[in-house]
This record gives C-alpha cells, sequence and structure tokens, in this order.
C-alpha cells in the first residue's frame, strides 16, 4: 500500500512539474529563422501624414539613395547609405519597415526574423508596463540586415505583433 501511495504521489509531483513549466518558446508557423542585425538610422522623417509606411527589401547601394531621395528625412548622423555602399551589398541587403503605432509607453523588439517561400515575417513583441492608454502616435521602424542568399525568393513583408501587459 506504502509503495502504491509512493507511486502515486511522484506521479502526482512530475505531473504537477510538467504544468507549472514555463510553455516551451511559440514554434515558428510562418517558416524558416533567418539571422539579422538590427541597424541604426541616424535620421527622422519629416513631414509624414498618418497614412504612410513603407515595407522593403533594399538590394543595392544605389535603390537605397532613391529610396531616401524621395523622403524628407533630418538626419542626426551621416546617411545611413553612406554606411552600406556596394561591397556591404555584396553580401547583404536591408530590410527597411516603418509604420504608425499608437502608445510611447511600449518597450518594442524584434524576437525573430522568418522565412516562407516569398514571404518575410518579423516577429515583433510589445511589451506594455500598464494598463495606461495613451493616444500619442510615432513612427516606428525597424532596419534589419540580412544575408542577401537568405530572401532571394521574397516579394513580401510582414509583420506579425506580439502585445504583452507587464506590470512592475
Amino acid at each position: 500500500m506504502l509503495k502504491k501511495f509512493i507511486g502515486l504521489a511522484t506521479v502526482a509531483l512530475m505531473l504537477f512539474s510538467l504544468a507549472a513549466c514555463k510553455p516551451p518558446k511559440k514554434e515558428n508557423p510562418m517558416g524558416n529563422s533567418i539571422a539579422f542585425e538590427e541597424v541604426a538610422f541616424g535620421g527622422n522623417f519629416v513631414g509624414l501624414n498618418e497614412t504612410e509606411k513603407f515595407s522593403v527589401i533594399i538590394r543595392s547601394q544605389q535603390e537605397l539613395m532613391d529610396f531616401f531621395d524621395n523622403r524628407n528625412v533630418n538626419w542626426q548622423a551621416a546617411p545611413i547609405w553612406e554606411n552600406h555602399d556596394g561591397e556591404f551589398f555584396e553580401n547583404e541587403v536591408l530590410v527597411l519597415v516603418f509604420f504608425w503605432t499608437s502608445g510611447s509607453n511600449i518597450e518594442r523588439a524584434i524576437d525573430n526574423v522568418y522565412v516562407d517561400g516569398e514571404t518575410l515575417t518579423l516577429q515583433l513583441i510589445w511589451r506594455y508596463y500598464s494598463d495606461a492608454v495613451t493616444d500619442d502616435e510615432l513612427f516606428s521602424f525597424y532596419i534589419l540586415s540580412v544575408s542577401k542568399t537568405e530572401v532571394i525568393d521574397v516579394n513580401e513583408i510582414k509583420t506579425d505583433i506580439e502585445h504583452k501587459t507587464m506590470y512592475k
């Protein structure tokens, strides 16, 4: 009887331990994860309207200069194309994603980047540190450097945003 009790208690303890474990990181439903490096922008857009957004893969220095040639940017540092010349684009591309968001009390981070066929997806995590609602808007942007071979067939960029409320 004691052996049955110990056996049942052990099984119950194991089941409780498994149930209490942190769930594993969400599996990627989109495709294969790729390596990326965030790139500093060094400027601010001027005069954007609230509907403007961009998602583009830049494959050459000329494409980069053309992209920013059509936009009003106040550069606080050297323009981005000065740090990404033809040699950079031999093996890398830049992925630019810019869009309007609301709420300034949010910590924004890239969790992962995935490629599935012709689609590249940025999986973002936005952490809210209070449940206060803010009505301000800001222009969010992500510039990533990724291997040119990882995005050969990519012609679409998506964002997947996971919202988490964190309490201090």
